[in-house]
């Protein structure tokens, strides 16, 4: 599965996207990377590449948004379910 995302421009720490010393990431939606302008751009990354977050604006400074994971409820690890009935 293939998710299309919108990439804010990281290459030039704390320009548009920065951690304050809460550690909460803030990003600049102005400025986008691989936009699909130049036949390189891949706006497309794989389900195992992806992270659920949900973003806040910043009420003081509207040019910024909050980035919050979010912790996903009833996953489970199967993997390790088995293999504690199996060491029982």
């Amino acid at each position: 599965m293939l998710f299309k995302c919108d990439l804010v421009d990281n290459r030039v720490q704390n320009k548009w996207v920065k951690t304050d010393q809460f550690g909460i990431t803030s990003v600049n939606f102005k400025h986008l990377f691989n936009i699909g302008e130049k036949i390189s751009d891949e706006p497309f990354i794989l389900a195992s590449q992806a992270v659920q977050v949900y973003y806040v604006p910043d009420p003081v400074d509207t040019e910024w948004t909050a980035v919050v994971q979010s912790k996903p409820r009833d996953v489970y690890d199967f993997d390790n379910l088995e293999r504690e009935h199996i060491d029982k």
